[in-house]
């Protein structure tokens, strides 16, 4: 492997660790920060602003909740049978350590 591919391999390993990093401490300081953000008001800090926004989470009947769970069950049998088809892409995945 050439030096300037090792280094793009590096500088990729330390990215994901720095964003694995940060990612933790934007979950520990997100409680705080929910807290200080009032409703329909946005808070500016020096370069942006927080706000809060509504996210709807549907609820269904359960004539819904049952046909879902029929389409989930006949689709894991389609596959199981090999009725289904699958497309592969592919994706870059690091993870820290040795490979087992």
């Amino acid at each position: 492997m050439e030096d300037s591919q090792k280094e793009a391999l590096l500088r990729y390993e330390e990215a994901k660790l720095k964003i694995k990093e940060y990612e933790a401490v934007v979950e520990e300081l997100k409680p705080t920060i929910l807290q200080l953000v009032p409703d329909d008001t946005n808070v500016q800090t020096e370069k942006g602003y927080f706000f809060l926004q509504r996210k709807a989470k549907w609820k269904y009947t359960p004539q819904t909740e049952a046909i879902e769970k029929d389409l989930k069950e006949r689709k894991k049998d389609e596959e199981a049978k090999g009725d289904a088809t699958a497309e592969y892409s592919r994706i870059l995945v690091y993870k820290e350590g040795q490979p087992t």
